[in-house]
C-alpha cells in the first residue's frame, strides 16, 4: 500500500499544480492587470525560493539539481501565481465597489472547429462552436477583451458604452465583479 502510494504521489502533485495555474488563469480573465505582471511575480518568488530545491528529491527520486530545480520553479512559481491572483480576488475591500462605463472599441467572433470520435483513431468534423468577444477600453486607458454571450454580443455596437461593476483588489488591481 506504501509503496503504491509513492508512485500515485507525483502525479497528485503534478495535477495540482495544473490546476493551480488553470485556476489562476480564470482569475486573471476577471482581473485588470497585465499578463507578465502576476506571472513575473510568481516567477520571481520561486527563482528567490530556489534553496529549497532539495526537498523536491522525494519527488524526483534524483539528485540532479537542474531536474529538481525545473520541478520547484514548476510548482512554487503555480502556487504563488494561484497566491497573487486568488489573494488578490478573494480579499477585495467590498466597500471600494464602483460602476464603470467602458467604451466597446471592437467586436469580434472566434470560431473554432469541432471534432466528434467515430472509430478508435478517427475523428470527423462535427460543427463549429463560436465565442463572441468585446474589446473594451475604461475611463484610465486600460483596455481588455472579454468573453460576452451572443445575445450581449448582438445588443452591442461599436463605440458604445457599458456599464460595469469593479472591485479593488487586495493587491490594488482592479476586478471585474459583474460583467457586461
Amino acid at each position: 500500500m506504501k509503496a503504491l502510494f509513492f508512485k500515485i504521489v507525483p502525479y497528485v502533485t503534478m495535477l495540482v499544480a495544473i490546476l493551480a495555474w488553470a485556476f489562476g488563469y480564470v482569475i486573471y480573465g476577471k482581473t485588470l492587470i497585465a499578463w507578465w505582471e502576476p506571472l513575473s511575480m510568481a516567477l520571481i518568488l520561486a527563482i528567490a525560493t530556489l534553496f529549497f530545491t532539495r526537498s523536491w528529491k522525494w519527488l524526483t527520486h534524483s539528485d540532479n539539481k537542474i531536474l529538481n530545480g525545473i520541478c520547484h520553479i514548476f510548482h512554487a512559481s503555480a502556487f504563488c501565481y494561484l497566491m497573487i491572483l486568488g489573494g488578490n480576488f478573494m480579499l477585495a475591500d467590498p466597500s471600494s465597489t464602483r460602476e464603470e462605463k467602458v467604451t466597446v472599441l471592437s467586436k469580434h467572433i472566434e470560431t473554432h472547429k469541432q471534432t466528434r470520435r467515430v472509430g478508435k483513431h478517427s475523428y470527423v468534423p462535427a460543427g463549429e462552436r463560436k465565442e463572441y468577444y468585446l474589446h473594451v477600453v475604461f475611463e484610465n486607458g486600460a483596455q481588455k477583451k472579454l468573453p460576452v454571450s451572443l445575445s450581449t454580443y448582438n445588443k452591442t455596437r461599436t463605440n458604445a458604452t457599458r456599464t460595469l461593476t469593479l472591485e479593488k483588489g487586495f493587491f490594488g488591481y482592479t476586478i471585474i465583479k459583474k460583467g457586461i
